[in-house]
């Protein structure tokens, strides 16, 4: 007998087997009953199905990216599985990267344990619930990435580095007080509110040639003086995926401006700019830069 032969309706679970639950039972059916009741449940335990499953004995902290566990647990600690560890005051969630044996299992995490005293208790995230993590997945210092397909049911709060390199989705709020890193991944279905762009201020241009770097920010600032000065553009998103840019360029009328040979300008005209004042020009590409269409979004803007 086990608990699945229970009955869903209370009055039904007067006398299952081994089990007397009956109206006037003798005083000392009771506490074999609770006895029974409690084997019964316990025989329904499996480990995979429980979310955290503790690894027995003390574990400690070898480096900022490698815990040792007594004993061999390499079939355990495989790859991109989830591993919670605590030491002192802090806990930390991280993936592992890997694992090997050879007197004791070193397992190599991607998070910086650095946090953590020198013994440790440390936990595996069930296969079931793997892709499920808890809420503040992320305590203490140190950089978390994720290599593996994450879903997060429950608010959940970063408060260190976060490098996104697989399939995650937030079911609640989150919230990021470090730099996200997407690797370059897709953000499906965003709603944005209170956002900011970063803007790659690089001053005086100093003539010569001056590189725009995309990954230094999609708004740019910059003033034209010196000498003539020629613009080239690095690191736009790969073909396939609109990348654009602002660029808002004081005094680039003062010295000739020479543009990529790739900008295709409306009716194939640069904008004549500003000698003394602001122009905002635009630029967008969706072929990793070999077509970038430039036009003027303002000129003379002071």
């Amino acid at each position: 007998m086990s608990i699945k032969d229970w009955s869903t309706s209370a009055a039904g679970n007067t006398a299952p087997a081994g089990i007397n639950w009956a109206e006037g039972q003798a005083p000392s059916t009771v506490n074999n009953s609770a006895r029974e009741m409690m084997a019964q449940i316990r025989t329904e335990y499996v480990s995979e199905r429980w979310g955290w499953i503790a690894q027995s004995g003390s574990a400690s902290v070898a480096s900022t990216t490698t815990v040792v566990v007594p004993g061999d647990i390499t079939g355990d600690a495989v790859a991109n599985r989830k591993i919670k560890m605590t030491g002192g005051s802090a806990t930390i969630y991280a993936d592992i990267l890997s694992s090997s044996y050879t007197t004791e299992t070193t397992i190599t995490v991607v998070n910086n344990t650095a946090a953590l005293s020198a013994s440790i208790a440390v936990a595996w995230l069930s296969a079931i619930y793997d892709k499920n993590l808890p809420s503040n997945v992320v305590t203490g210092t140190g950089t978390s990435t994720f290599t593996a397909e994450a879903i997060f049911q429950a608010s959940v709060s970063f408060s260190a580095t976060v490098n996104f390199a697989s399939q995650v989705n937030f079911n609640e709020s989150v919230s990021f007080s470090a730099s996200v890193q997407f690797n370059d991944a897709q953000v499906i279905r965003p709603y944005f509110k209170d956002y900011a762009e970063a803007v790659n201020a690089i001053g005086s241009t100093g003539g010569g040639t001056q590189d725009i770097d995309l990954t230094l920010g999609n708004i740019v600032t910059a003033t034209v003086d010196t000498s003539e000065n020629t613009f080239t553009f690095s690191n736009p998103s790969a073909t396939g995926r609109a990348c654009s840019f602002t660029l808002i360029l004081t005094n680039g009328g003062s010295q000739t401006v020479n543009w990529p040979a790739s900008v295709d300008w409306a009716a194939a005209t640069a904008p004549t700019l500003t000698t003394a004042g602001v122009d905002i020009i635009e630029f967008f590409t969706v072929d990793a830069g070999t077509i970038w269409y430039g036009f003027a979004a303002g000129l003379d803007m002071s």
